[in-house]
């Protein structure tokens, strides 16, 4: 048998390996969220012409100067993230032990569907933040003397329902290909690889995956955070609007960043998940 997860010595492990490993990549990963943001702001830029953007714009402090949203915003979806996955795969496998087993494909997309909430509700005020500040060149103190200060709660989380299915598609697939992708090599490999390389090849599936499928949802989140045309009108029609102005390629915009972005996020967590999932007895 093994021990619970989320003991409370666990718990304070995975708090500080969160905390420690985002603090690490925030260097890396907040030059990739700006190059993210302003790609899904110009569509049509090439990543060259958006560092020009970029630089032209608002200097080499253009790549710094929206930390105070995205630090706390990387440090809490790095706890959360960790935390809610491991108390709610416990919880589901200790309540419903028939349903739910330790390794079972539809614990993890039960556990997919909490975490994309916890996401969404906890991290999505911070990224429409980000969102502002990109688009306007304007504080966050401007943002709520003005915008939240006229519309509440609400202008915080824009493009919620979005997030949502994004977030919830996002994590079945990452816990999916990450832990199913492991286990069928090691069937099929006797000699077994290197578990770096069995975590690399997981990480390009799952990265590969994600700019294909998630990263389209993604442009119409940001959209919406960003165009004030486009946040009281319906998905459907907040897409066609998309498609006629920026076509069907715009839907990819800042590919590379995240590419490059999910690629390190899965190399240096997927450790944690096989933890989380398949706990060494």
């Amino acid at each position: 048998m093994s021990q619970p997860l989320l003991s409370e010595c666990n718990a304070s492990n995975l708090v500080m390996s969160a905390t420690a490993r985002s603090s690490c990549l925030f260097l890396i990963d907040h030059p990739l969220d700006v190059l993210r943001l302003t790609s899904q702001k110009f569509p049509s830029h090439t990543t060259a012409k958006v560092v020009n953007t970029i630089v032209k714009e608002r200097g080499l402090l253009g790549f710094s100067d929206t930390m105070l949203a995205n630090f706390p915003r990387r440090i809490g979806k790095e706890v959360t993230r960790w935390i809610g996955l491991a108390y709610t795969h416990e919880q589901l496998v200790k309540t419903f032990p028939e349903t739910f087993t330790r390794e079972a494909i539809q614990t993890k997309i039960a556990t997919a569907f909490a975490a994309a909430g916890l996401d969404s509700f906890v991290i999505l005020p911070l990224e429409q933040l980000m969102a502002f500040q990109i688009s306007n060149h304007k504080g966050y103190k401007i943002f709520f003397q003005k915008t939240f200060a006229r519309e509440g709660v609400p202008s915080l989380y824009r493009g919620l329902s979005v997030n949502l299915f994004r977030q919830s598609l996002m994590w079945s697939a990452l816990l999916t290909i990450n832990c199913e992708s492991k286990r069928a090599f090691d069937l099929i490999d006797k000699e077994k690889l290197h578990p770096f390389l069995r975590q690399e090849v997981a990480s390009v599936l799952f990265s590969t995956a994600y700019v294909a499928f998630g990263l389209p949802i993604d442009f119409v989140k940001t959209r919406i955070q960003m165009d004030t045309d486009l946040q009281k009108v319906k998905i459907p029609s907040i897409v066609r609007t998309l498609v006629k102005r920026h076509g069907f390629s715009g839907f990819y915009a800042g590919a590379l960043p995240v590419f490059t972005q999910t690629m390190i996020q899965m190399t240096l967590g997927g450790y944690i998940l096989d933890e989380i999932f398949e706990p060494k007895k």
